[in-house]
């Protein structure tokens, strides 16, 4: 908003949002961008009251936050090999369930002591189910179960 965007484009891919197909509706960008619970607004400071919106905000000045690849025909390799070539992640770590970001190892630590599971397996076993073919689903849950390992082994 502060710098006068109309829209915000997420790469999340279809499996990732269930919440939302192509696009997040105003009225849930604003409810998403308030502080809550609502007795947090006491505890945070002005710098960090300003990282979130306010009642007030008008509805007309959010972004349109959508997620293109829901409905656009990608190739993930092809994304993969863009985003190797320009360093921002090591050769051969892209992976569309599994990235090398530290922030992902984190916020499973903590759904796994909050929750007593990896939220993750969710989607996980819905992309082995997504397999139509009984081989491919097997080759596909194999794999993911060695990512969720390779989580573990973070934990």
């Amino acid at each position: 908003m502060k710098r006068g965007l109309d829209y915000v484009i997420i790469g999340f891919s279809p499996d990732q949002i269930a919440r939302y197909f192509y696009e997040t509706a105003r009225e849930d960008t604003l409810k998403d961008g308030l502080p809550r619970p609502y007795e947090l607004k006491k505890e945070l400071s002005e710098v960090e009251l300003g990282c979130y919106l306010e009642e007030a905000t008008a509805i007309e000045k959010l972004p349109r936050v959508l997620y293109s690849y829901h409905v656009i025909d990608h190739d993930e390799n092809e994304i993969f090999e863009r985003i190797e070539a320009k360093r921002l992640i090591n050769k051969g770590k892209g992976n569309s369930v599994l990235t090398n970001c530290h922030v992902v190892k984190v916020a499973l630590m903590y759904d796994l002591y909050k929750y007593g599971g990896i939220i993750y397996a969710l989607q996980y076993a819905e992309l082995v189910r997504q397999k139509a073919d009984i081989f491919e689903r097997k080759r596909t849950r194999k794999e993911l179960i060695i990512v969720l390992l390779s989580f573990a082994r973070n934990l």
